[in-house]
């Protein structure tokens, strides 16, 4: 299975803030497990993860920029790149390699593809790969045959998602500027979205339940010609950049009320139905959040009832059943999709797709109502 590359209707990111960007502590206990039993214990505790308070605080969260710091650190500490994530370890220096191979190339997509095809011999496998899809420009890491020496899916799904933050950083270390606003979607195995993930530094929108892991950028980045040193060695100016995108992403000024509604939509079709959820993800509070869609005619509630009812309207006009829309959109049965769907728009929804589909399918010119029909 491909990633979808396709740029048409993919907004490009904005750059408005979400708040503070965090990863739960619950996802981490692999990892600091791994700290436990490789005698890395202190290195957790600098970070504040002591065992005391992960088993006290399960629900709770660490910024994403001390878990790339605590990341940095086991990496250090255990002189294994990956963690013991692979069955293939990584030596220390390994990304410091890579990223310096790359930077030899001309381009950015010539660097890219330097990328893939380091670690698919270091991890012995076609796991990684670069494609260009018309205007698209997509890494993609395909992990289904990986070698993974750990067993949690979800932290699996943390780790990858993280890769693909690092490789963000590293495509905008090597051409020397934020490549941000040119990321066009994100993909990730994870089956739907979360409050909590890597992925919340992004505005592109995300495929969840993917083939794999991946970025799809304008494929205009392809011939960024590449810059020349960074002053430390690779894998230090790499983190460095990922630390600064995020710290920039959560000072970033407050978004008008207009881009906020429009942030609160995409969020909305990503699956967040939650209102305290998506003003936490837009950086705001509720009660902002209420006032600033009121000052753009709008409400929760009715960007909610308009994303939920045009998604419904699609699903439907491609022949999903009732009960699978319903499912698929959240409601608890037909009959309340059913009621609904007819608050919307004044028929059911069996109603509207007979009258919509049997209009899709008559001649131009013959439809009822038409003045021209003959």
């Amino acid at each position: 299975m491909r990633p979808e590359p396709s740029l048409e209707g993919w907004p490009g990111a904005a750059g408005e803030g979400r708040g503070a960007l965090q990863v739960p502590l619950a996802d981490l206990q692999p990892l600091l497990a791994l700290a436990q039993s490789t005698g890395a214990g202190d290195v957790p505790a600098r970070f504040g993860l002591s065992p005391d308070r992960t088993a006290a605080d399960a629900g709770g969260t660490i910024p994403l920029t001390d878990y790339f710091r605590f990341w940095r650190a086991m990496k250090q500490a255990s002189r294994e790149e990956t963690l013991y994530l692979s069955a293939r370890p990584l030596v220390t220096g390994t990304s410091d390699f890579v990223i310096s191979d790359a930077a030899r190339t001309a381009t950015l997509a010539d660097g890219m593809e330097r990328i893939a095809r380091a670690y698919n011999l270091l991890h012995g496998g076609d796991y990684n790969r670069v494609e260009r899809h018309g205007r698209a420009l997509v890494y993609f890491v395909d992990d289904a045959a990986f070698p993974y020496a750990q067993s949690s899916e979800t932290y699996i799904q943390l780790c990858l998602e993280g890769v693909l933050l690092f490789l963000h950083a590293t495509f905008c270390t090597l051409a020397g500027e934020d490549l941000t606003p040119m990321l066009r979607r994100v993909h990730t195995r994870r089956p739907a979205p979360r409050d909590a993930t890597p992925l919340a530094l992004w505005d592109a929108p995300v495929t969840y339940g993917a083939a794999g892991f991946g970025l799809t950028y304008d494929a205009a980045i392809a011939a960024r010609p590449l810059t020349e040193g960074y002053g430390l060695p690779p894998d230090h100016a790499v983190h460095n950049r990922l630390i600064a995108l995020i710290e920039a992403r959560q000072t970033a000024p407050a978004p008008a009320a207009s881009d906020l509604a429009r942030r609160a939509r995409e969020a909305l079709a990503d699956g967040f139905q939650d209102q305290a959820v998506v003003a936490r993800r837009l950086g705001v509070s509720v009660a902002t959040l209420r006032r600033r869609l009121a000052a753009d005619g709008t409400s929760f509630r009715g960007l909610r009832r308009e994303v939920l009812n045009g998604a419904a309207r699609d699903r439907l006009a491609e022949g999903s059943s009732v009960g699978d829309v319903a499912e698929a959109l959240g409601f608890s049965d037909c009959r309340s999709f059913t009621r609904a769907f007819k608050a919307w728009n004044g028929v059911t929804p069996s109603g509207w797709r007979e009258r919509n589909c049997s209009l899709k399918d008559e001649p131009s010119g013959r439809r009822q109502g038409d003045p021209h029909a003959v």
